[in-house]
């Protein structure tokens, strides 16, 4: 009741002019219901009116002075006035996670509308990565910074943009500045990419089918023969089963399942820089729910990244755990060198280049509600992080 009062009390421009109208209103009703005189009703009448004139000056200027800085006092002018001064798409979020403040730059920038985002918590209008980061760093308190996300329209456009979140008060300030990225007929295709990365997967795999078909010369009769034949109908099998174009339903994936499957595909690969893969993978780990097929496709792109990286003779490992609600693949790989690639380029879009499927396998990660990471260790190699939601949680 206290704060109430204090509130009610405060000499602010709106709290004035409301409270002007109710008193105008509480003694004009009793007057017309009352026998009173016309003159009195006209003489009421145009007191008010001049009164209230010099009501609307008083507040103009108040809130002119008060946004130049005159006056310090009160409450604070409108957040959005404040945030339109930024150079960034910015909105305020509340200790409850409803936005307090935005600027027209955030509507401009995901084409939104005002009531879309005024007082709506973030997950109602955010991207869900974005949310998903929104929700990291509230549930760490700890701010994060120049975070690279891609965001879908309600136009269907692709935005790209990077993306700041720090504690503001009880709240937190949202910051994002657009990346310009290069248009569709410059970047890479997705159907396009799969066929480069899958002919570098096929070439790693031909050599090693080629060798086994020549064991088969002499031995198609024994048992020997038949072992050596199926081996080589396996590798052609696995490579038919990823040239066929990934339409499959979203479904329920054990991750272990799925980290297997992509290291069996590059098992050869590996064999042949002689550089031995190590799969971690914990008991019992919580399921996920994506495209079976293209989850497998961004595991690859980032086993073949880890090997170019590391030295010959090196060890790359691939674990596989929970971590709160999600499920995590970390991979590491010594690195032949101390040199630390810039991660803005190791995932801008390129037509060639291992940018080019990194681009596409965050991409993919990104639409299962998940994200990809990349640091350097020094002294310890590359690390990619691989962050996918459980099951449970991506339901909820």
């Amino acid at each position: 009741m206290r704060g109430l009062l204090r509130r009610i009390f405060s000499l602010t421009p709106t709290r004035v002019v409301a409270l002007f109208i109710l008193l105008w209103i509480g003694v004009a009703v009793p007057l017309a219901f009352a026998d009173v005189q016309r003159p009195w009703l006209y003489a009421y009448g145009g007191v008010t009116m001049v009164y209230s004139f010099f009501i609307a000056m008083w507040a103009m200027l108040r809130t002119a002075a008060r946004l130049r800085g005159v006056l310090n006092e009160g409450e604070s002018p409108d957040g959005g006035l404040v945030l339109e001064s930024l150079p960034q798409a910015a909105v305020i979020l509340g200790g409850n996670g409803k936005a307090r403040a935005f600027n027209m730059a955030w509507l401009d920038f995901f084409v939104l509308a005002r009531a879309h985002v005024w007082r709506k918590p973030y997950k109602h209008f955010c991207d869900p990565i974005l949310t998903r980061a929104i929700d990291r760093a509230r549930r760490t308190d700890e701010p994060v910074h120049d975070l690279p996300l891609s965001a879908r329209t309600p136009l269907a456009d692709n935005v790209f943009f990077r993306a700041d979140i720090v504690p503001l008060g009880d709240g937190w300030l949202v910051c994002v500045t657009p990346e310009r990225r290069a248009g569709k007929s410059e970047g890479p295709y997705y159907e396009e990419d799969r066929l480069y990365q899958f002919g570098r997967v096929g070439a790693s795999l031909l050599p090693e089918l080629s060798d086994r078909l020549t064991a088969l010369r002499g031995k198609v009769a024994d048992r020997e023969g038949q072992a050596a034949l199926n081996d080589a109908l396996a590798l052609t099998g696995q490579l038919d089963d990823l040239l066929q174009s990934p339409t499959a339903k979203p479904a329920t994936i054990q991750p272990g399942r799925l980290l297997k499957s992509a290291a069996q595909i590059v098992a050869p690969a590996f064999d042949r820089r002689k550089v031995p893969l190590q799969l971690t993978v914990r008991d019992h780990l919580p399921s996920i729910n994506g495209n079976e097929a293209n989850l497998v496709y961004a595991l690859i792109v980032v086993l073949l990244q880890a090997l170019e990286a590391a030295a010959q003779g090196g060890l790359v490992s691939a674990h596989a755990r929970a971590a709160g609600d999600d499920v995590e693949f970390l991979i590491a790989a010594p690195r032949e060198d101390d040199a630390s690639p810039d991660a803005r380029e190791l995932f801008t879009p390129t037509l060639t280049g291992p940018s080019a499927g990194l681009a596409v396998a965050r991409q993919i990660i990104r639409e299962h509600d998940g994200n990809l990471l990349h640091h350097t260790v020094k002294h310890g190699g590359a690390q990619f992080l691989i962050q996918l939601p459980r099951a449970d949680s991506a339901r909820e």
